[in-house]
C-alpha cells in the first residue's frame, strides 16, 4: 500500500530544496577545508621527521625543500608553511 503525502506548495518545495543545496555545499566546503589542513599537517610531519633524521647535515633542510618542491610539484614556500604548521601544532588540530 503506497503512502500519500500531502502536497506542498511549489514555493515551499523550491525553498526546501534550495536550503538543502546550500547546507550540502557548506558541508562540502568544511570537509575540503578539514582535508586541506590534515594534508598540510601530514606533509609537515613527514618533512619534520625526515629532517630530524638528517640533522647532522647543516644545509640539508633547504636542499630537501627545494628538491621536494620540484619533484612533487608544489611551491617551496608552501612546503615551508606546512613544516612550520606542523611544528606549531605537533598534535593535529581536530577542528
Amino acid at each position: 500500500m503506497s503512502q500519500t503525502h500531502p502536497a506542498i506548495p511549489y514555493a515551499e518545495l523550491r525553498d526546501q530544496i534550495a536550503q538543502i543545496l546550500t547546507e550540502g555545499k557548506e558541508r562540502a566546503r568544511r570537509a575540503v577545508e578539514r582535508e586541506t589542513v590534515r594534508t598540510a599537517w601530514e606533509i609537515g610531519h613527514l618533512v619534520h621527521n625526515h629532517l630530524l633524521s638528517e640533522s647532522d647535515r647543516a644545509d640539508y633542510g633547504e636542499q630537501l625543500v627545494l628538491r621536494l618542491s620540484q619533484d612533487v610539484g608544489i611551491d617551496w614556500r608552501k612546503l615551508y608553511e606546512m613544516l612550520k604548521f606542523y611544528r606549531l601544532f605537533p598534535i593535529l588540530p581536530t577542528s
